[in-house]
């Protein structure tokens, strides 16, 4: 895990300090995991990006709430053997259940994922699963 950014909004300093709390539990299912700050003109984002033993997955969280979250495990011939992506809103959770819901997500059976995240109303903008 490399060094943590600085983020200017607090509600993005907050989660990124949670993330940084339970950067063990991260570490154990994805070695290779990352926090980086991105600015698009005024909006800044702060992203999580774990690849490791159960797929790839991202998630990025911009200061307004807005939450953007992707998984992808394993590799079909033609593409992924499975594919989540969605969009929703972090109003209702605090730093700790988003990071719990995120770790939730390196192990969880696919069928469960989007009833784990709930909390954000998310809205999916691609689900495929080749099983």
């Amino acid at each position: 895990m490399s060094a943590f950014p600085e983020f200017d909004a607090d509600s993005l300093s907050v989660l990124a300090l949670a993330f940084r709390v339970r950067s063990k539990a991260i570490s154990y299912h994805a070695p290779e995991w990352k926090i980086s700050r991105e600015v698009e003109t005024e909006f800044e984002r702060l992203n999580v990006d774990a690849s490791g033993y159960h797929g790839e997955l991202r998630l990025s969280v911009w200061a307004d709430s807005l939450v953007w979250f992707r998984l992808c495990r394993g590799r079909a011939k033609d593409g992924w053997d499975f594919m989540l992506a969605f969009h929703g809103d972090r109003t209702d959770l605090n730093a700790e259940n988003i990071v719990e819901q995120y770790i939730s997500s390196m192990t969880s059976h696919t069928d469960t994922l989007l009833e784990a995240w709930q909390g954000v109303n998310p809205v999916v903008e691609r689900h495929e699963s080749s099983a």
